[in-house]
């Protein structure tokens, strides 16, 4: 996943040790457990406010092959994270093994 801006760190942190080789945190956190039945999915995020569907594949209750079909405001790097965080989700199975299933995000700022 390419990082923009937003997310790249400095060379050093505010007391100057390096960066480099450290862990990322990427500043999104779930505000209800990721489950497809609680829809629509609500997230907290520093650096994007906004509303999104994501179009995923599911298969035995995993999902894969997921895309972007609603982001406003639309930011790129935005919906690539939306996409890899839906493709860690898993979905209780309503009778089918496989199909199609769209998750509905609601992005706000911390209270």
């Amino acid at each position: 996943m390419t990082l923009s801006r937003t997310f790249k760190m400095r060379p050093t942190d505010a007391e100057g040790r390096d960066t480099a080789g450290r862990p990322v945190r990427v500043p999104i956190r779930w505000v209800l457990p990721p489950s497809a039945s609680t829809g629509p999915l609500r997230l907290e995020s520093t650096v994007f406010q906004g509303v999104a569907e994501v179009d995923c594949r599911y298969a035995d209750g995993h999902l894969d092959n997921c895309m972007t079909r609603r982001l406003e405001p639309y930011n790129a790097e935005f919906s690539n994270t939306l996409v890899a965080y839906a493709e860690k989700m898993t979905i209780p199975q309503a009778g089918h093994s496989q199909g199609r299933v769209m998750l509905h995000f609601e992005i706000e700022r911390p209270k």
